[in-house]
């Protein structure tokens, strides 16, 4: 009997291009997968930043300068359902971002209000002050007493 060596030649063949085709289909999954998780994280985390911003909303009280003190007083209240951290907040006044020197609270919960107070070297009577948090602005007039 003698074994017919074209027959073998095939079989390694088919063999060969089955282990090629389990492998390419290896690499399009793993390549599948990783993909669409970094998508599906990105997405999850664009969705809790809208819900959170929908949430945001917050007024502006009050804004007094203290000329004795040279500082002006910002009352903010949180009429949103989310918490306000004020250390996220820009507060602008004349189109120039404040540095903040007080604020009677770092979290701001939902119907609380809290103070913050800023050095002012320029006259602040009658300009407006600005609080943006999260791309959710409230502005007022500074009251000079």
């Amino acid at each position: 009997m003698k074994m017919d060596s074209k027959g073998i030649s095939a079989l390694i063949a088919v063999v060969m291009l089955l282990m090629i085709t389990v492998a390419l289909v290896g690499m399009a999954y793993m390549w599948v997968t990783t993909a669409f998780s970094g998508v599906t994280k990105e997405t999850g985390e664009s969705i809790e930043q809208g819900t959170q911003v929908i949430a945001t909303k917050f007024v502006i009280n009050s804004a007094a300068y203290d000329s004795g003190s040279n500082t002006v007083n910002v009352s903010i209240q949180n009429i949103g359902t989310t918490e306000i951290n004020l250390d996220n907040a820009d507060v602008i006044l004349g189109g120039f971002s404040q540095n903040v020197i007080y604020k009677s609270q770092a979290t701001l919960k939902p119907q609380e209000r809290a103070l913050v107070a800023f050095t002012n070297s320029t006259d602040a009577c009658g300009r407006e002050v600005t609080v943006k948090y999260l791309g959710v602005e409230a502005s007022a007039e500074v009251y000079c007493g």
